[in-house]
């Protein structure tokens, strides 16, 4: 139950975040929004202001498409074990971040770990209670072993906290990774400007798998 609810709550979130609240001038998204963000690291954040942002900045193995159903992301394609304990998801080839570092099989073992790490603080460690560990084979292979079979994986794995972060920052800067500017992301957006109760800005993300997004800016 505690699951579902989660995934409910981001859901939610994901799919508000597609649709925009008016445009401008036709080459920008602009979002209202009741409360300001209360962070960017998805790890952490959990409230629906925040976690719109996460999800269009930071993709996972799966993402949610506009009926809100689980699709392929950063994965190509993925095979489950005779027994459903083994899940086996093949990254697409050439992924980056958005400063150009690749973007490999590590980071996604990396990103349990933190999220089990008592020092994050992280409130999404009970959302993934299904997952016994995650580890890379090779580059492009992410092995997801299971406490017992889970048919709704590809649907927690969409959840930001388990999107591709940049490790290669958060190792060399601690908890002020997410102060980058433009933020180094893994999505179709990136953050490059965060005026405190007032707007953030998002544009896109030039590396991003998927190519230009139709609206450049949010």
């Amino acid at each position: 139950m505690r699951f579902l609810a989660g995934l409910l709550f981001f859901l939610l979130a994901a799919c508000g975040s597609a649709t925009p609240e008016g445009s401008a001038d036709g080459k920008s998204i602009v979002r209202l929004a009741d409360a300001d963000a209360r962070g960017l690291d998805p790890h952490i954040i959990s409230d629906i202001a925040s976690v719109r942002i996460a999800s269009d900045q930071f993709e996972g193995l799966t993402r949610f498409d506009i009926n809100g159903a689980a699709e392929a992301g950063l994965a190509e394609k993925w095979d489950i074990s005779a027994n459903g304990l083994t899940w086996t998801f093949r990254l697409r080839g050439g992924l980056r971040f958005s400063d150009g570092i690749p973007i490999t099989a590590d980071v996604f073992a990396k990103a349990l770990t933190r999220i089990r790490d008592e020092a994050t603080a992280s409130p999404h460690v009970a959302l993934f209670s299904s997952i016994d560990k995650i580890e890379a084979r090779g580059e492009r292979d992410v092995i997801v072993q299971l406490v017992q079979p889970f048919p709704q994986l590809p649907d927690l794995l969409a959840h930001q906290a388990l999107a591709a972060l940049p490790f290669h920052r958060i190792e060399k800067l601690g908890e002020k990774w997410t102060s980058d500017r433009p933020l180094v992301t893994s999505g179709a957006y990136r953050l490059t400007d965060w005026k405190l109760a007032q707007a953030i800005a998002l544009e896109a993300n030039p590396r991003w798998h998927g190519g230009a997004p139709a609206t450049p800016k949010i």
